[in-house]
């Protein structure tokens, strides 16, 4: 495979608290007395409407510690693994035989508490561009039950703005580094931002990140891809400044929560998803295309990718997605091989699809609309970064796709 896709701007320590069964998660919620207890209490009442949430507990280790044995003697089960979006995406790529350089940050201290093989995951990447922090270890503690979304408690000392700064700042230089190692270099994904300004985005710092991401567009000739994030704990200002982040970028990937957050800010009278991707991209100065991501059905509008190149990676999304969420790791191409061949097609998702398709048809507001079903999920093991590395393969379906095509 002959490209090269640099990932940033964050990792940390997934803290796994997967409850016994949705009963015990919600008995702790309504128990609970420490200082959590209105985190514990919110993380309950999202996960079991069927949706995800995430917010910062900055500086409060010590109360996330007396959580987390709390729910160990409610008998929830603890485990660890690499987190982060950016992370995340990256090793999705790397295991999918691309050229992967992560410039994100690291911290010495967290991967020392991952088991070997996890560690190696990110390790595989290349590194040498990575911003690395040895006073800080950045923790997200998962609030979870078979069958449930996740809630996401984000202790994110190392990995705010106010450490990220200096690094930012010298993206556009690091990008221009990159690009002249790699000459395959296609794609910058940085993601995540919704962590990295998590206690909230001034007007300055939009403005620097702003300059940053236009000055990489006009420097480099890559496509640059985002995510949203979950804004459940954001004031409207500074929903309207993620936003305009986001439509610096070619591609916006969003779920079905963030997409109606976004709508909101921008003040749309729409309310379905699809009518909501195109004003989306409307407002957007930058965005050709959106992805949208749920558990049943995925959806793309876009004027840069045909509906076959937009279809195929979907597919290849659902397969990484659905194989992250059974067992908690990274797939090869062989393993998404043999997935296919075994899994069928959710039904809501089918349902959804053919639905999409008599209202809309294969073109809306002059874009490209493709829409697809996800699969059935077998065995549980996490939600907790599918949209991560769905996001991954979504993109290297993409590049992979559109680079052949100009071979051939």
């Amino acid at each position: 495979m002959d490209f090269a896709v640099g990932v940033g701007l964050e990792s940390t320590l997934d803290i796994l608290i997967t409850f016994p069964d949705s009963e015990s998660f919600e008995e702790l919620a309504h128990s609970y007395q420490g200082d959590l207890s209105p985190y514990l209490e919110r993380g309950y009442k999202t996960v079991s409407r069927g949706s995800g949430g995430e917010e910062p507990i900055d500086g409060m280790e010590k109360e996330a510690e007396d959580l987390l044995e709390s729910a160990k003697e409610m008998g929830a089960e603890i485990s660890y693994s690499l987190g982060g979006n950016s992370s995340q995406e990256a090793v999705t790529l790397a295991n999918l035989g691309v050229e992967t350089i992560f410039l994100g940050s690291l911290f010495p201290d967290l991967l020392s508490k991952l088991n070997p093989k996890d560690r190696g995951k990110l390790e595989n990447t290349d590194t040498r561009f990575a911003k690395r922090f040895e006073q800080y270890s950045p923790s997200s503690y998962i609030l979870q039950a078979p069958g449930t979304n996740r809630y996401i408690l984000t202790e994110g000392k190392g990995r705010r703005i106010d450490q990220l700064r200096s690094h930012l700042k010298e993206l556009p230089d690091i990008v221009g580094e990159i690009s002249d190692s790699y000459s395959n270099f296609e794609a910058l994904s940085l993601v995540g931002w919704h962590v990295i300004f998590g206690m909230g985005l001034s007007k300055e710092d939009l403005q620097l990140t702003s300059r940053v991401i236009r000055k990489i567009r006009e420097e480099n000739d890559i496509l640059l891809f985002t995510d949203a994030g979950g804004m459940e704990a954001f004031n409207r200002t500074d929903k309207k400044r993620l936003c305009e982040l986001y439509s610096l970028f070619d591609i916006v990937s969003v779920n079905e929560d963030e997409v109606m957050q976004i709508i909101q800010v921008l003040d749309s009278d729409h309310r379905e998803e699809i009518d909501s991707m195109r004003d989306i991209l409307d407002c957007g100065e930058s965005s050709s295309t959106v992805w949208l991501h749920t558990p049943n059905y995925q959806v793309s509008l876009s004027s840069a990718f045909s509906r076959k190149t937009l279809e195929e990676a979907q597919t290849v999304a659902a397969l990484v997605g659905l194989y992250k969420a059974e067992n908690g790791g990274y797939p090869s191409i062989e393993d998404l091989f043999k997935l296919r061949r075994s899994r069928e097609f959710s039904e809501a998702g089918l349902e959804k699809v053919e639905a999409i398709k008599d209202q809309y048809g294969k073109n809306f507001g002059g874009y490209e609309l493709a829409s697809s079903p996800c699969f059935n999920l077998e065995k549980f093991f996490s939600t907790i970064g599918t949209g991560d590395v769905s996001a991954g393969a979504y993109l290297y379906s993409l590049l992979e796709t559109t680079l052949s095509n100009d071979k051939g």
